[in-house]
C-alpha cells in the first residue's frame, strides 16, 4: 500500500510520544513504519512504542510483550473502536497511557486511583454498584503482599510465584521451573477469547500435577491457595468478559440488557462448560493425590465451592432465557412468548445478575417465584 508521507495521524501520534519520552521522533527518525501504520489504517487496535532506556533502544509493535524490566518505557496507543482511524476526527478515537514496568502493576495502580474512585464519585449508582464489586475483587486478587508476612495468609497466584523464584533452594527451584510454563498461560487471561480457558485449564492441571510430584512435594497449604487464586482469576475473567459482552451490545454497562438478547446463551453454556472442566480437573487431582504414599492430600474440605456456585447460577440464567422459547414449542404461540420474555425483563431487569451474596439469592428465589405462581 502506498502511504502518503505527511499523515496527520501518524504525525499526531509520533508527537505524543514525543512528549512523553522528552525526544522529537518523527517518521525519518523510525526505521520500521509499519505497525504505525497498520494503527492507522487498518482495525489493528493496539500501538506500542517502547524505549529502552538504559540500551537507549526503540521497539514498535503491535502487540502487548511480557517485559517488566524497570529501563523500559512504554507508551500505548489503543482504539476505542476497531477500525481505520479517519483523517478528520482521529483524536477522539484514540487513548493513550504510558507504562513502566510490569503491566500488572500498572493495571492494580489504574484501578485504584482512576477507575474505582471514577465509579465511586459516579451517580448512576445502579449501573456502577456490580462493576465496583469486580474492580475490588480484583484488587484484591493482584495486590502484592509482604512475603515476610506468615505463609499462611492468602496471596495471589502471582505473589506466589514470585515468593518461591525469590528462594535460592532446590525445592524452590524446582517449583519455579514448572510455574515458569503456567506463569505464561496465565498471562493470556488478559487478553483471550472464552473458550481459551480450556487450554488455561489443561495447562494448570499439568502443572498443579508437576508440583505435587515434586521432591519434595509442593507443600499442601500452598497448593490449596493456588487452586484457589487461579479460580478466583478465572471467575474474575468470567465477570469481566460478561460485562464486555453486554457493554458491546449497548454501548452502555447495564447488566439486565442480558434479558434482551439471545447472543448470550452460547456464552452461557460455556461458562457452565467451564466450570464443569475446572470442578472435574481439581476433584480429580485431589482424588489421585489422597493415594500418595509418600505424601497423600489430607484436607476433604471444599476447593471449588465457588464454581459450583457459579455453575448453578449460571444454569439459572440459563433456564430462564430458554424458558420463553421451551413454552413456543409447547403451545406454538409465539405471543405467549413475547409475553413470558417481557415477564422475565421486568422481573429481573435490574438484578445484578453475577453477584453471589446471600441477599441476592434471596431475591432470586422470591422472583422465581412471581414467575411460576
Amino acid at each position: 500500500m502506498d502511504y502518503e508521507r505527511n499523515d496527520p495521524r501518524r504525525h499526531y501520534i509520533l508527537r505524543v510520544a514525543s512528549h512523553i519520552f522528552a525526544l522529537n521522533l518523527s517518521e525519518n527518525k523510525i526505521p520500521n513504519l509499519i505497525p504505525i501504520q497498520n494503527f492507522c489504517d487498518t482495525n489493528t487496535p493496539l500501538l506500542i512504542i517502547a524505549k529502552d532506556e538504559q540500551k537507549r533502544a526503540f521497539d514498535i509493535t503491535n502487540e502487548m510483550r511480557n517485559i517488566h524490566h524497570p529501563d523500559l518505557l512504554r507508551v500505548i496507543f489503543y482504539k476505542l473502536e476497531a477500525i481505520a482511524l479517519p483523517l478528520d476526527n482521529f483524536k477522539s478515537k484514540i487513548s493513550v497511557l504510558s507504562l513502566r514496568g510490569r503491566p500488572t502493576d500498572a493495571l492494580i495502580r489504574s484501578v485504584r486511583e482512576i477507575f474505582k474512585q471514577a465509579i465511586e464519585n459516579d451517580s448512576e449508582t445502579s449501573a456502577n454498584s456490580h462493576l465496583h464489586t469486580i474492580l475490588n475483587e480484583l484488587e484484591m486478587i493482584m495486590e502484592p503482599k509482604n512475603d515476610k508476612k506468615n505463609i499462611h495468609e492468602r496471596r495471589s497466584i502471582h505473589d506466589e510465584i514470585n515468593y518461591w523464584k525469590n528462594r535460592k533452594d532446590n525445592a524452590a527451584l524446582q517449583y519455579s521451573q514448572v510455574f515458569q510454563i503456567l506463569e505464561v498461560k496465565l498471562e493470556m487471561l488478559t487478553n483471550c477469547r472464552i473458550d481459551e480457558i480450556y487450554e488455561i485449564i489443561d495447562t494448570t492441571e499439568d502443572c498443579l500435577n508437576q508440583l505435587w510430584n515434586c521432591e519434595p512435594s509442593f507443600p499442601q497449604n500452598h497448593m490449596r491457595q493456588i487452586i484457589d487464586s487461579i479460580g478466583k482469576l478465572i471467575v474474575l475473567f468470567f465477570l469481566i468478559f460478561c460485562a464486555l459482552i453486554i457493554n458491546s451490545i449497548t454501548n452502555k454497562i447495564e447488566f439486565n440488557n442480558i434479558w434482551n438478547d439471545d447472543t448470550l446463551i452460547d456464552i452461557l453454556h460455556l461458562i457452565i462448560s467451564i466450570c464443569e472442566q475446572w470442578q472435574f480437573v481439581i476433584t480429580t487431582l485431589i482424588e489421585q493425590w489422597k493415594q500418595d504414599i509418600d505424601n497423600p492430600w489430607n484436607d476433604d474440605q471444599s476447593i471449588i465451592s465457588i464454581f459450583e456456585i457459579i455453575q448453578k447460577h449460571t444454569d439459572k440464567i440459563l433456564s430462564l432465557k430458554l424458558l420463553s422459547h421451551q413454552m413456543t414449542e409447547l403451545i406454538k404461540d409465539k405471543n405467549g412468548q413475547k409475553e413470558m420474555e417481557q415477564i422475565i425483563r421486568n422481573i429481573f431487569g435490574t438484578m445484578p445478575i453475577f453477584t453471589y451474596d446471600i441477599s441476592v439469592q434471596q431475591d432470586w428465589k422470591i422472583k422465581l417465584l412471581v414467575i411460576f405462581i
